[in-house]
Parts: C-alpha cells; structure tokens; sequence
C-alpha cells in the first residue's frame, strides 16, 4: 500500500495543493484516483490478514511492538480512507486538504511497518 501511496502523491492531476486547473472532467478517471484506491483496498487486504494470521499475537499492552504495528497500520489505512472521501470529484476543484489526510497515512502506514521490520 505505501508504493500505491507514493505513486498517487506522485500521480496528482493538479499540480500540487492550491494549484489552479481549468480542467472540469471528473477526478474518477486518472491514475491518481486508481492509485489512491489501490493504496486504501491493499491496506484493507493488509489488515483482514493480519487479524487472520496473527490474532494470536494481540495484546492489550499499547507499548507492544505487535499493537504498535496493528494499531498504527489500521489508522494509515483510515488516513487512506479519509483522503478518497475528501477528495474533490472533478479536476481542479476544492481540494479539501485531501492530500495531508493521504500524507498522514502513508506516514502512519509506514511507522507502523517499521514497528515489525
């Protein structure tokens, strides 16, 4: 998910944040848009099989390596979640800060990797 959040940063149509686009399509049909929503499912994916494979591994201690990883991962893949949600629907339009939302995440996403590196 964190190389599907890098090339969506990398992919933005607009520019940038604040940038002014005269363009009026919709945001639905470029790479940006696939990327985005390739890094939110493959964190969903992520998290389904973590909770699969190592529910064992759950502990209610927060300082545990394990619920570090688990805890931050699922808030990156919210972060994620949130951006798409916020993001404008054509070219051009209210960016809504979408992109710290999708920034956060990529950062929680990775925080919580290096946790179980």
């Amino acid at each position: 998910s964190l190389l599907a959040a890098g090339l969506t940063g990398l992919s933005a149509p607009d520019g940038g944040e604040g940038a002014v686009v005269t363009t009026q399509q919709p945001s639905t049909n470029t790479a940006h848009y696939y990327f985005a929503n390739a890094a939110a499912a493959l964190g969903g994916a992520a998290i389904v099989s973590g909770l699969l494979l190592h529910f064992d591994d759950i502990e209610m201690d927060a300082l545990d390596p394990d619920t570090l990883h688990m805890v931050l991962t699922i808030l990156g893949t919210a972060g994620y979640v949130y951006a798409i949600g916020k993001a404008p629907k054509i070219i051009g339009g209210n960016s809504n800060g979408h992109a710290s939302a999708g920034i956060a995440g990529a950062a929680l996403m990775a925080t919580g990797i290096y946790f179980e590196w």
